[in-house]
């Protein structure tokens, strides 16, 4: 079967530049290449990838300057090279990298990169890796428990935890008085590339770690690893207005980095206790830092309103209850939240129908003498109940 022509498999005109010449075959590459075809079925997978090989053949002739002038002056002319043998993808790829450089990592997930192979930190130019090169050291995490009285006023935390940091003994080569030698696996490199038909995939060495240098004998003091534990601590300033799940992140208190490369960071994840005297809660009701409060009322006080104490988290303070308060209303006072790093919270308190117990006999009759002198019209809930109560028993009558 005859072959198309190149520039009619790229879609464009014999005139076209050498970037008009990438650009139709990014556009294809992204259109035809097999791990894009995810969900299509096998018929359709396989005619995509004859599909990617041509669009591959022709653009490995028309980014060559010199095979380009041949193909211009000879057609498919086997004596010249063109139409032969199939593109070899694999060692395709290496050739043109920069090709699909512009095309990595677009996006989460990898984008267009990964699925040529190279996602996972790998870079296309394999030579320019260095295993020498600095690496930064791994995060490091640990959970605090903070009183409820520390998280409302802040307090100073010792705290202490296990890092990893490079081993002196061996500067972190894992060898015993550093003495190293190129890996024989990956001969120094720190990385292997692994061929497929369609993809080139670069994995670290497992054998050397990624160094590219193995021991001729193992660290007695770390055995190998080139790291030793190290029990760390430092003193934790705690903000006030610290919640439950809240965060902080410490640059360089992570475990070390190789080869001179940074430390990571120390993320300090905050639990938070409740109060120790059961009086205040954590509310947000408009922000994180309100306090919550249930305040019980006399019954008096709240038909009639008054002045009554309430506690808040300096010290007791007076509010007003209005006249006619119901049980579960709730009375804002501002300003007497926490103070914290996003601002000063608010006191909400809940009012709670106390009752009355231990009453005396002169009590008790003042407050009968009072019972007698309440007529339905002091009740509205009641004058409402009763005569929806009245229309429910007209609706039976009907």
């Amino acid at each position: 079967m005859a072959k198309k022509d190149y520039y009619e498999v790229l879609g464009v005109e014999k005139t076209a530049s050498e970037s008009e010449i990438k650009s139709a075959f990014r556009k294809l590459s992204m259109k035809y290449h097999p791990d894009m075809q995810s969900g299509k079925s096998d018929e359709e997978k396989k005619e995509a990838e004859e599909k990617f090989k041509e669009i591959a053949e022709a653009y490995e002739v028309l980014s060559s300057k010199e095979k380009r002038e041949k193909y211009d002056r000879f057609g498919f002319d086997d004596q010249n090279g063109f139409g032969g043998q199939d593109v070899d993808l694999g060692e395709f790829f290496r050739r043109h990298a920069d090709t699909f450089r512009d095309f990595m990592f677009r996006g989460p997930g990898g984008g267009f990169g990964s699925h040529f192979g190279f996602g996972f930190g790998f870079d296309p130019d394999d030579d320019r890796h260095d295993p020498n090169a600095p690496v930064p050291g791994a995060d490091r995490e640990i959970e605090i428990h903070v009183s409820f009285k520390d998280s409302v006023l802040g307090k100073v935390e010792n705290v202490r935890y296990k890092r990893l940091k490079i081993c002196k003994d061996c500067n972190g080569t894992g060898a015993e008085g550093g003495n190293v030698q190129e890996c024989p696996y990956c001969k120094g490199k720190g990385v292997f590339v692994k061929n497929s038909s369609f993809s080139m995939q670069m994995r670290t060495c497992p054998h050397c770690g990624g160094s590219g240098r193995v021991a001729v004998n193992r660290c007695s003091c770390c055995g190998g690893q080139g790291k030793v534990i190290d029990l760390c601590q430092f003193n934790l300033k705690v903000p006030a207005g610290i919640f439950t799940g809240a965060m902080m992140r410490i640059p360089g208190k992570g475990d070390e980095g190789r080869n001179g490369g940074p430390a990571g960071e120390l993320r300090v994840v905050f639990t938070v206790g409740d109060d120790e005297t059961g009086t205040f809660v954590r509310c947000s009701m408009s922000g994180e830092n309100d306090i919550g409060v249930e305040l019980p009322v006399d019954p008096i006080t709240m038909i009639v309103g008054g002045e009554v104490e309430c506690p808040a988290l300096k010290g007791p303070i007076t509010i007003k209850i209005p006249p006619n308060s119901r049980h579960g209303n709730v009375v804002r006072v501002d300003g007497e939240g926490i103070h914290g790093r996003h601002g000063i919270g608010n006191l909400y308190i809940k009012l709670v129908n106390a009752g009355f117990d231990n009453m005396t006999p002169k009590q008790k009759k003042l407050l009968d003498k009072l019972r007698g002198t309440i007529k339905e019209e002091n009740i509205p809930e009641k004058k409402h109940l009763m005569s929806g109560f009245g229309r429910w028993m007209d609706s039976i009558k009907s």
